[in-house]
């Protein structure tokens, strides 16, 4: 038993004290729910930096993307043509993107 069941089983007794009861209540699912959500998250969050799982990740495909991005950006400001020399530099950068890794 901790201090809250303690100081429950003490209310249970003494009619006049309903709203300390009721607030220890409260305080106790909500320690409950505290401990439930940490624990989860320390199970289930990652606790790694953020290029942990792209150990992979080089300067040649950080260039290839930013040519895809950069093309597929001038892409949607002309219309997003589906033919011509935009179209294919498009077409182009983004197989050369997905091929790059």
């Amino acid at each position: 038993m901790n201090e809250y069941d303690d100081a429950l089983d003490s209310c249970k007794d003494n009619a006049d004290e309903d709203n300390i009861c009721q607030q220890l209540y409260v305080d106790r699912i909500y320690d409950n729910i505290v401990t439930v959500l940490v624990n989860a998250a320390l199970m289930h969050v990652s606790q790694n930096g953020k290029n942990f799982y792209k150990f992979w990740w080089n300067q040649e495909l950080k260039a290839a993307k930013a040519a895809s991005v950069e093309s597929n950006n001038l892409w949607k400001v002309a219309g997003k043509p589906r033919q011509g020399p935009i179209f294919e530099k498009r077409a182009e950068q983004a197989f050369v993107s997905s091929t790059s890794s």
